[in-house]
């Protein structure tokens, strides 16, 4: 489930960019200094960073309340935040993206009711400390969550149209095998699954994929940044664009 911010929506309204494809590639939160409510045992707060789904941040919830909080040292401007793996909508509880300058103070950015699956919240806004805020808890809930992304998004500036085939189930798939000790196989447990997807931009003629000579130059600094410093080769790197002139 997605969940857009009243000033995300004007913006991108206001950029003709409301139902266009976006891609959140980095999780910026995991660069962070993590806080928020204490723990049990195991249940580690950086769990919900390392980008997988079988080790979990778990608080000790002793009231109605649990917050997962990043501090990012200095004001950071997040556009996309989501949970996913997590166990919030057993509890009915509420999920608030909140961001605050000072770790004490904190503004509700974006809210929605605890959903089964992934929950995304699309926003604007810069702060130092941002964090989740599970509410309407009740004392010894064993909430959980396996993933929590903080970070950017990049927005196509033309929607995909057929041929576009995103992906709805895991391709990636790890298994342990379990087996009798006499080898009779028992069964199989999943431990992780996923799906990996390539993005690639080519060069296209002015026809067929105009956008602002602005959005090009930002959207590229915001790519090479990315690609140089996450494990991607550059001369891999093929960006398109405007009126026929390639920027690489």
């Amino acid at each position: 489930m997605i969940t857009v911010s009243t000033a995300r929506a004007i913006e991108l309204a206001n950029q003709v960019l409301v139902n266009n494809p976006f891609v959140a590639w980095y999780n910026e939160g995991a660069t962070a200094t993590l806080g928020g409510t204490a723990i049990i045992a195991g249940g580690e707060r950086a769990n919900a960073v390392t980008g997988s789904t079988y080790d979990k941040w778990r608080p000790n919830v002793t009231g109605t309340t649990a917050a997962l909080s990043f501090d990012f040292g200095t004001a950071r401007t997040i556009k996309f935040a989501s949970i996913a793996a997590h166990n919030a909508y057993t509890f009915g509880a509420t999920v608030a993206l909140q961001s605050s300058p000072n770790n004490s103070v904190w503004t509700t950015v974006s809210s929605a009711l605890a959903v089964k699956g992934a929950m995304a919240f699309r926003v604007t806004g810069s702060a130092r400390y941002w964090r989740f805020n599970f509410t309407g808890l009740t004392a010894s809930n064993a909430l959980s969550v396996g993933v929590a992304f903080m970070g950017q998004e990049l927005v196509i500036p033309t929607r995909l149209y057929q041929g576009f085939a995103p992906v709805i189930t895991p391709t990636e798939v790890q298994l342990q095998s379990n087996v009798s000790v006499g080898g009779e196989l028992l069964g199989s447990s999943v431990i992780t699954q996923g799906s990996r997807y390539r993005l690639t931009y080519h060069l296209c003629t002015q026809r067929l994929f105009v956008v602002p000579i602005g959005w090009i130059f930002k959207q590229r600094s915001a790519l090479a940044r990315d690609f140089s410093s996450h494990g991607v080769r550059k001369n891999t790197r093929r960006i398109c664009i405007i009126a026929g002139v390639m920027v690489t």
